[in-house]
């Protein structure tokens, strides 16, 4: 217990490094005062905290109603801010009153309607939006957008009146931002990125004197420096000054500012709400109804004291997993520790450049829409794509409902051409029959699902689901399918984790009847009426790589499978997958060292959730053993990690090891065992051979030399490897 308490404190302080410059960054983005953003991660962490039906989450504003409440601010400011800041609070108020309502009617349960292309191109939408509104800032123009096309027809002649000194501290802070997921070494990994951001440009901001009003001229260009480029963060912005007013409540533009607000900051607390379940340690499930309340309650008790909407932040959550959270505690002691640091640190914020929460808002909006994103889209299907750019398009050139129902109503026509129905096509495409029924001598659950599985009826679907124990075994059937589409392709995969998670299996058959639209797994199929239902004969066009790894186990007399294959429950044991969400793995190998059998396999995962998470494919060895052995992680040890200890983790070191003790750093529960485990012999094995990544659950062991594809005769190295290691273990 107070080993637990103390990672929620360690892993809360850090959350409030991030969530501070963030908080502030969104809410003057959004042009209103940057105490609005941090009354926001207040409320959701002191005062819903601990009831707002999550487990990990930790709460603040919501970065997609950025350029939204931007416009607003200036449309109802008449010539005074506060007037414009006090109809946004108005608008927040009733956005909470909405959502509360919705968590009262049970929407939550209502999340998984959405169709998952559509969501993602709003989310990179929103994305660019935060792009097209920062740009000004990092470059330190004075030119601010209201819309994209506003973006287009202005920066070309605004982009001349750029501050190099500003434009200095922005680009090198945004640098920075890209290349620290790359970064080797637990000393820059303790402090979160945003925060080396915000020391940077605080010390850069000192350098070049941005305390003090001056006129400057650098190659023929004129600028101006001074206080009036770093943060003006007011006690008084604390007080009840900006109470709601509902003064333009006649105005059917506030009505329209509400439901975009509502819309949006639903969408996004479900989506958020969901990724940081797929990376809590504890696999465990959100009461998706009871946020929704929580969320509204927190929304209006923000907006009325002057704040912004209150959300799950997938960054803040995704650091602190990353940092030891396990329990709604770190939630609070983020709140209560940026609470500490505005109260006794204003004047030390007040340091920090417009253009580093810039640079750190830049790097969110790239992330939500990089190229990766879209490129991930096309490989799961060209028509996935079309629905994901279309929803972006009608996004930036309208609004966020616009983007939303064109995603949705582009879904349904693909879905009602893919059917083979004719005149009953449009009827058809929301049916769907779910035939349940529990088979007593197997001792499984079948589930027969025939027609259509769409967006449209997924709930129906989901439910079913859910009405079975996750420790059982369920077996969904397709083969009376006539169509299934990537949305509900998607959640299966996750509901399939989940029951693995839970000691469960669930099985999808039946799949091979239909004809998928791509190669990806988790593409939208379709059966062709009149053929006979089989196995379609394939030619697999497989790489280079493959080949020659496919001869390396052909001449050991090993088996190797490129398909898919969901199942990674196994993986989760091992301590480097713990805080991460495990998609598939394909390029199996199978095959044996002694007599024990091994798994090779190329893994995708993801590191942190949405806009803070990372793609990898990488691949592991996983042994079985005969015998039980200590829990340890065994891996390189960076230099400035072991002279100044910020591991984060107590290292054990050998006396009379000393290259050894340096070389590697060697952690896990319980130290005794583990320095009676690693006897000369094994040191020595270690010191004399090539440094991996070696963990042990106890009954196994997951061998990798760095987290990315290894080559064939890299292959044959690592089991070389392992089975020395093997033989130093046996005796």
């Amino acid at each position: 217990m107070k080993s637990l308490i103390k990672n929620e404190l360690l892993a809360g302080i850090t959350v409030a490094f991030v969530a501070l410059p963030v908080s502030m960054g969104i809410s003057i983005a959004a042009g209103l005062p940057p105490t609005a953003g941090i009354i926001s991660s207040l409320v959701g962490g002191i005062l819903i905290g601990f009831w707002s039906g999550t487990h990990v989450t930790v709460m603040g504003p919501p970065k997609s109603i950025i350029l939204i409440t931007l416009g607003a601010v200036a449309y109802f400011s008449f010539g005074d801010p506060m007037m414009g800041v006090r109809a946004v609070s108005a608008a927040f108020l009733l956005t909470g009153m909405i959502i509360f309502l919705l968590g009262l009617l049970r929407v939550g349960d209502f999340g998984d309607f959405f169709p998952s292309s559509a969501v993602n191109g709003l989310m990179a939408a929103i994305g660019i939006l935060i792009l097209f509104s920062q740009v000004s800032t990092l470059f330190g123009i004075g030119f601010q957008p209201k819309s994209v096309p506003d973006f287009i027809m202005g920066i070309g002649s605004e982009i001349v009146n750029f501050n190099p000194s500003v434009t200095i501290i922005g680009l090198t802070s945004l640098v920075f931002l890209f290349l620290y997921p790359y970064l080797d070494g637990k000393l820059i990994k303790t402090i979160p990125g945003p925060m080396w951001v915000i020391l940077y440009s605080m010390f850069m901001g000192y350098i070049l004197n941005f305390g003090t009003e001056s006129d400057k001229d650098l190659l023929g260009f004129e600028y101006s420096l001074g206080p009036h480029l770093m943060l003006d963060l007011d006690a008084s912005d604390f007080t009840l000054n900006f109470l709601p007013s509902f003064e333009h409540a006649g105005d059917l533009k506030f009505w329209g500012i509400v439901l975009n607000v509502a819309l949006i900051c639903l969408l996004e607390s479900l989506a958020c709400a969901r990724a940081i379940d797929k990376i809590d340690p504890g696999q465990r499930v959100s009461n998706l109804n009871r946020y929704l309340t929580a969320t509204g309650i927190g929304t209006m008790i923000s907006s009325f004291i002057g704040g912004m909407p209150v959300i799950a932040a997938i960054m803040s959550s995704s650091v602190g997993i990353n940092n030891g959270a396990k329990t709604k505690l770190t939630n609070v002691v983020h709140a209560v520790t940026m609470a500490l640091m505005v109260l006794f640190g204003i004047a030390l914020l007040n340091r920090i450049p417009y253009c580093a929460l810039a640079a750190i808002l830049v790097h969110t909006g790239f992330k939500l829409a990089s190229p990766a994103k879209f490129r991930k889209v096309l490989m799961i299907g060209t028509e996935q794509f079309f629905i994901f750019l279309s929803t972006i398009v009608v996004t930036l050139f309208t609004d966020l409902i616009f983007g939303l129902a064109t995603g949705i109503i582009t879904t349904f026509f693909i879905h009602l051409f893919s059917i083979q129905e004719g005149k009953n096509a449009f009827a058809m495409i929301f049916r769907s029959t779910n035939h349940l029924h529990y088979d007593e001598d197997d001792d499984h659950y079948y589930l027969s699902i025939r027609r259509y599985a769409n967006f449209f009826n997924y709930i129906r679907l989901k439910r079913k689901i859910e009405s079975i124990p996750k420790d059982q075994f369920l077996i969904l059937d397709f083969s009376q399918a006539k169509f299934v589409d990537h949305t509900v392709m998607e959640h299966l995969q996750s509901l399939s984790q989940g029951f693995n998670s839970q000691g469960g299996k669930l099985e999808l058959v039946g799949l091979n009847v239909q004809t998928p639209f791509s190669n990806h797994p988790l593409a939208a199929r379709k059966m062709i009426i009149g053929t006979n239902p089989v196995q379609p004969k394939k030619k697999f066009n497989i790489s280079s790589r493959q080949k020659r790894i496919k001869r390396l186990t052909y001449e050991k007399g090993w088996t190797f499978d490129v398909n898919i294959d969901w199942n990674l429950s196994s993986l989760k044991k091992f301590h480097f997958f713990q805080n991460k969400v495990l998609l598939f793995q394909t390029n199996t190998i199978k095959g044996s060292v002694g007599k024990n059998p091994l798994i090779i396999s190329d893994v995708s995962y993801t590191e942190g959730a949405l806009e803070g998470g990372i793609d990898h494919r990488a691949t592991f060895l996983r042994y079985p053993l005969k015998k039980r052995i200590p829990l340890f992680v065994l891996e390189r040890e960076v230099v400035l990690d072991r002279v100044l200890n910020t591991t984060g983790v107590r290292d054990i070191d050998f006396k009379d090891f000393k290259e050894f003790s340096n070389k590697f750093l060697l952690f896990g529960p319980d130290e005794e065992e583990i320095k009676k485990f690693f006897t000369p012999e094994i040191i020595l094995f270690f010191e004399t051979h090539s440094v991996y990544h070696i963990e042990s659950s106890g009954d196994a062991l997951l061998v990798f030399p760095k987290a990315k594809l290894v080559k064939s005769h890299q292959i044959e190295v690592m089991v070389a490897f392992v089975e020395e290691l093997l033989d130093k273990i046996s005796k």
